[in-house]
């Protein structure tokens, strides 16, 4: 049976550093596994102008809990937003597969997304201040302007019924107000007066209000 010199200590500091005798302070460069690092090591190869590469394991005499309490995040998202792409190819293969549609992935997870943001949204997304033209100084404000009935021009109006088309003014009033499309769509306001000269319809209520007012929501 051979028993190693006890006069020698086999603890992985003592070890390393009885093998690095000949090399230290020459700026090497040691390169080890969890095994055998450690601060301890560390502190020491420090002081001999040689430095130390490894990984280390956490319960380790020495290792500040700070370093291992931290929990990354970084790959959790990674892992959403991967199931959430691979959703989206499976469905659109799927849908277009059993509902004879051809639609792209791309579109299908803008959608997707559109879904999921459009509730967390104080606002409409659809609004456009430009589409108002009210902080312009329009020729609205300054021609003279009669009120009309609206043309038929689209032959959607039912015989002996006159020609409809939804007020500009209570339509912008409305996305002002923060109501959605479908909100829009079921209280939309029909009026059969337009003003032929700025090409828009308006309602009688609303006639004076679009041309005295600039901003008329």
């Amino acid at each position: 049976m051979y028993c190693a010199d006890k006069r020698l200590s086999n603890k992985p500091v003592d070890v390393t550093m009885r093998l690095l005798e000949s090399l230290l302070n020459k700026g090497h460069q040691l390169y080890i596994d969890n095994y055998y690092y450690c601060p301890e090591l560390w502190n020491g190869m420090k002081g001999k102008i040689t430095m130390l590469v490894g990984t280390c394991r956490k319960n380790r005499l020495g290792m500040p809990f700070d370093l291992f309490e931290a929990k990354i995040t970084k790959m959790v998202e990674k892992l959403f937003f991967h199931l959430l792409t691979l959703v989206s190819i499976q469905t659109t293969i799927l849908l277009n597969k059993h509902c004879r549609q051809h639609q792209r992935t791309l579109s299908y997870l803008a959608a997707i997304v559109k879904d999921l943001i459009v509730p967390l949204v104080p606002y409409d997304l659809d609004y456009n201040p430009q589409e108002d033209n009210v902080n312009l100084p329009l020729a609205r404000l300054k021609e003279r302007h009669f009120i009309k009935l609206c043309p038929e021009t689209d032959g959607t109006a039912a015989q002996g019924e006159k020609a409809k088309s939804q007020c500009k003014v209570c339509a912008v009033r409305a996305k002002k107000a923060g109501q959605t499309r479908e909100q829009r769509k079921n209280q939309r306001k029909q009026t059969s007066t337009w003003c032929p000269v700025c090409k828009v319809s308006l309602c009688i209520d609303c006639f004076e209000v679009y041309h005295t007012q600039a901003n008329y929501i």
